[in-house]
């Protein structure tokens, strides 16, 4: 796979990145429209033509060196378990090296790995989870670890901040209403001008981010799994996310579900330069902006 962004060796070189691309293609539990499996390679594929200057910050956060990791093999993407122990072990490895982790799905399941590496390293953070569902069920169609699950897994290791959805069962809603869980449907965020304030005080001092791309209204971002109309759009994502990374410290992330339709690029080119928008607001408007501290 090439490097994110097209950089060259010397600035993608894993000793002197603070950033690491790594990708989980996996896709087993989908139940609507298939293909998120493929989302890494259209990202990576889609960033080689990122114009490097962000005209926002006015400079080219690839400068902190963005370093991409080969995917599993296809052994260690086959089921859940088996690429969660493998996005474990290379989340393990990049935070404990004082590196930023940026994980590519693949399905949203595969975020789980990732946050528990997190945790481990960081101790007490929350999650904050930008997607057009609640994912909180407790199983779906049997399967306790689905796309539709992970949130509720998630409580298990820190505590989620839900935004954007608008779509979900009546018992994510009794549960997410009895567990208190902060939740911004994407109604609320499109009628309140100041409800990233909100959003900001149901987060803790540290932050995992999950960007579901479905978060998006389908008008932008059409290649997902369930399209959800009613999203969010570009300056609306780019704002809390912004506001998130100056305001606390954001630790990991990971960006999921893009599910390429063939010959249309535009929803692949949005995913990568998303990606690269966050790098930059991590590294040059955020908490991270220096030295990234040591873990706990």
């Amino acid at each position: 796979m090439p490097n994110f962004a097209e950089l060259s060796d010397a600035e993608s070189a894993w000793e002197k990145s603070r950033v690491v691309i790594f990708s989980a293609p996996f896709g087993q539990s989908l139940t609507y429209r298939k293909g998120a499996q493929n989302g890494p390679r259209a990202i990576i594929e889609s960033s080689q033509n990122l114009e490097l200057f962000d005209l926002e910050l006015r400079v080219e956060p690839s400068s902190v060196g963005i370093h991409t990791f080969p995917p599993p093999t296809e052994e260690e993407a086959s089921s859940f378990h088996s690429v969660d122990r493998w996005i474990r072990k290379a989340a393990k490895m990049i935070l404990g090296a004082g590196k930023f982790p940026v994980l590519l799905g693949g399905e949203h399941s595969v975020s789980l790995g990732n946050i528990c590496a997190a945790a481990e390293a960081f101790g007490q953070l929350t999650v904050l989870s930008l997607d057009a569902h609640a994912d909180m069920r407790d199983e779906y169609l049997g399967n306790r670890f689905s796309h539709a699950s992970v949130m509720r897994r998630c409580m298990e290791l820190a505590p989620p901040v839900l935004v954007g959805a608008r779509s979900m069962s009546a018992e994510e809603y009794k549960f997410l209403s009895e567990a208190r869980v902060p939740f911004f449907p994407a109604r609320q965020i499109l009628d309140e001008e100041q409800i990233v304030d909100s959003i900001l005080e149901a987060l803790s001092p540290r932050v995992y981010l999950s960007v579901d791309f479905d978060v998006f209204d389908p008008s932008e971002m059409p290649s997902v799994g369930t399209p959800e109309p009613g999203g969010l759009g570009w300056h609306r994502v780019l704002n809390i996310i912004r506001r998130v990374a100056q305001e606390k410290e954001v630790v990991a992330s990971d960006f999921v579900e893009l599910s390429p339709i063939p010959d249309n690029v535009a929803p692949d080119f949005l995913a990568a330069k998303l990606i690269y928008k966050t790098i930059g607001y991590v590294f040059f408007a955020g908490k991270q902006k220096n030295n990234r501290s040591s873990n706990k």
